[in-house]
């Protein structure tokens, strides 16, 4: 019995530390309408959590999440190219 407890909670501790590795990606834009996100919503791909900004958009990140993270990193990517002005 004492084997059965300790096994128990062995797996236990391994399925929590599974989840654990899962982290935010930090994203403060919507991948799929750019909005803001709503903190409390997100989905997870690739062992990160990606912000969304509301329950319909969970559907559609993932059925084609790479899709969205393209378009994400591209936006973001054609706001930080200064090479189209000078300072």
């Amino acid at each position: 019995m004492k084997k059965t407890v300790l096994l128990l909670m062995g797996v236990i501790l391994m399925s929590a530390l599974a989840f654990a590795e899962v982290t935010a990606a930090g994203n403060k834009l919507c991948p799929v309408s750019a909005d803001p996100v709503d903190k409390n919503i997100s989905a997870e791909y690739n062992e990160k959590s990606y912000g969304l900004c509301c329950k319909m958009c969970i559907n559609k990140f993932k059925k084609n999440p790479e899709k969205y993270l393209q378009e994400m990193n591209g936006a973001a990517a054609a706001k930080d190219d200064h090479s189209a002005h000078q300072h």
